[in-house]
């Protein structure tokens, strides 16, 4: 990934893992795991390069549903750094909506957390130009590639590719109260933009961001992407009422 003089999300993220280093950057509740900056840059360095040999072409849209687990910050960063353009869906979506954002941006792969696997059979039978499916957690279909799998077998180190802050990055989704959800264009430079906005909260370095906003949305990647620029942990949950 090139992008020197450029704001970029993967610049963001390859900064941190020089400046920060082995400080934690991420805590996974979901899951238990904990990432330090470097970790988490490697990761999604793994991804990004396991991406790009499937292979997907420049500018390719990749869906994901996935919940607040480190795995949706990975995708957005590898995304990032590869080139290719993000679709994340919301999990609380119909199917049947979000086969339509699917099919209306033309996605051809969808990674996708075991948890909603009910909606990727849907995806499969009503999405045609869906040609690659990757599976985060356990019991992988047959039909996925396994997230974990494809990282191992890739290089950790940054992707080869030019990246231009002008550049799509992903599709951010609107409401859709009155019909099916649309989705507009964020860029590389748009989606960093975040960053002096959450600065009025007066966040440092030694504090530590709850981020219980789901990614998916711009809120909740926008709190993570801010914590990595400033080298805060971030502690990722999902909302649950009952708990």
């Amino acid at each position: 990934m090139r992008s020197l003089g450029h704001m970029t999300v993967g610049g963001i993220l390859k900064s941190a893992a020089e400046r920060f280093a082995e400080r934690e950057a991420l805590f996974c509740v979901a899951t238990g795991r904990r990432f330090t900056f470097r970790q988490l840059n490697a990761r999604s360095n793994r991804l990004a390069n396991a991406l790009l040999t499937l292979p997907l072409a420049r500018r390719s849209v990749v869906a994901f549903i996935c919940s607040n687990r480190a795995e949706i910050v990975e995708t957005y960063a590898a995304l990032a750094k590869s080139g290719l353009v993000g679709l994340p869906l919301n999990y609380r979506l119909a199917p049947t909506e979000s086969a339509a954002l699917i099919n209306a941006v033309g996605a051809v792969a969808v990674l996708c957390e075991a948890r909603f696997g009910s909606v990727l059979d849907h995806l499969y039978a009503h999405c045609p130009a869906l040609a690659h499916a990757i599976w985060i957690g356990e019991h992988a279909p047959e039909s996925c590639l396994r997230y974990e799998e494809l990282l191992s077998a890739a290089p950790a180190s940054e992707p080869d590719v030019d990246i231009d802050d002008q550049a799509p990055f992903y599709f951010n989704l609107t409401s859709g109260t009155t019909g099916l959800p649309k989705a507009y264009v964020l860029t590389q430079h748009s989606a960093t933009a975040i960053h002096p906005s959450i600065l009025a909260t007066d966040s440092r370095a030694d504090d530590v961001s709850l981020v219980l906003f789901p990614a998916f949305g711009r809120v909740g990647f926008g709190n993570v992407l801010h914590a990595m620029t400033i080298g805060t942990r971030t502690v990722l949950a999902n909302f649950d009422a009952a708990e």
